[in-house]
């Protein structure tokens, strides 16, 4: 394994880390906080609670993994996060709560989508920065007299 692609698999695992083990936690403070009460009074409400950290997971995960590759693979990067956060929770849970809980298709999509939109706007983002950089840099020249004026 060439040092470009160790290093692309080290940037890949920490994103999804990030987008797996953030709304993981969460989840575990709340339900120690709060316990079963929120679950049994209000299943719905946890529902939409559950899958909306795992989208704030993922975005915050695909986002901060696309940082660090090419501008052409940010997309397909984003995917694969969501991907691998993905396999990382079904682990976790497997360890932790046994077989009876893989397979959660709304968290799949959650991380995938999460992961993709977090992507998408980090792409969307440095194009924005390198846009208004370019523009800096041209008014930057128009400012300066060239030197047949002097």
């Amino acid at each position: 394994m060439s040092d470009q692609q160790k290093q692309s698999f080290q940037i890949l695992f920490a994103g999804a880390s990030v987008a797996f083990g953030v709304p993981f936690l969460l989840i575990e403070v709340i339900g120690l906080v709060l316990g079963m009460e929120l679950y049994n009074t209000y299943p719905t409400l946890f529902g939409a609670l559950y899958i909306s950290l795992y989208v704030l997971g993922g975005i915050l995960g695909g986002s901060l993994a696309t940082r660090k590759v090419e501008l052409a693979q940010m997309t397909r990067f984003g995917v694969l996060t969501g991907l691998v956060a993905f396999f990382i929770q079904q682990v976790v849970y497997f360890i932790f709560f046994g077989a009876g809980v893989l397979g959660d298709t709304y968290t799949l999509f959650a991380l995938v989508g999460g992961s993709l939109m977090g992507s998408i706007y980090t792409k969307q983002n440095i194009k924005r920065l390198e846009k208004e950089l370019a523009e800096k840099e041209a008014e930057k020249q128009a400012e300066e007299p060239s030197e047949e004026e002097v």
